[in-house]
């Protein structure tokens, strides 16, 4: 193959990429926007290409929904506070709430578009479990210390409950069904995670 060809070749491959990116991106701003279920032509329509090209480069919706979620979470990831892991427990509740309601509330609109398609796609179910083995993994280094004084039966039952209650379904339950405020929403966490903490 000649240096000319390769060169092609790699322009085609940049240009295919940019277009995925682009595509993936117009999903993302057409959900916040509060299109929960965007069509092709729509998320096309925003990214500035033919629907037909939308199919180029994903299989199905869903699959631009993985891709989605996945962009989704490269932006929001590395902007979230890191949780205390000593010091007193109130202060270590709060720092993990916090930590957890900058992932929450900036992805409520994602989570709600990638809920009615997450029974349908074992894609957005494994990166949606990733997260909750994310959730886990901070949790015991947070509150390694309540955990420790537990039975492992308690422990691992009152980790699935925090894993729950910190998760997105509960907090769109506080913000969008109960209508309470960001602020009211925190400090009901709060509350919730010092009472799942006690000794048994």
């Amino acid at each position: 193959m000649t240096i000319a060809a390769e060169k092609a070749i790699d322009g085609r491959q940049a240009r295919s990429a940019r277009t995925r990116a682009a595509v993936a991106q117009a999903m993302l701003d057409c959900i916040h926007d509060g299109a929960l279920r965007p069509s092709a032509k729509s998320v096309a329509a925003r990214a500035g290409v033919s629907a037909r090209a939308v199919f180029r480069h994903f299989e199905n919706m869903e699959s631009l929904m993985a891709e989605t979620t996945r962009l989704h979470l490269e932006k929001t990831l590395p902007l979230l506070p890191p949780p205390l892991t000593t010091g007193p427990q109130s202060k270590r509740v709060r720092s993990f709430v916090e930590l957890c309601v900058a992932y929450l509330e900036p992805s409520r609109l994602v989570w709600n578009s990638g809920r009615l398609r997450m029974p349908f796609s074992p894609v957005l179910q494994e990166s949606h479990r990733n997260l909750l083995a994310a959730w886990d993994h901070e949790l015991k280094k947070s509150f390694a210390s309540e955990f420790k004084a537990m039975t492992a039966t308690i422990r691992k039952r009152r980790i699935q409950i925090l894993v729950t209650m910190l998760g997105q379904d509960a907090w769109s339950e506080l913000r969008e069904v109960q209508g309470l405020s960001l602020e009211e929403s925190k400090r009901t966490l709060e509350e919730a995670t010092r009472l799942v903490l006690s000794p048994q």
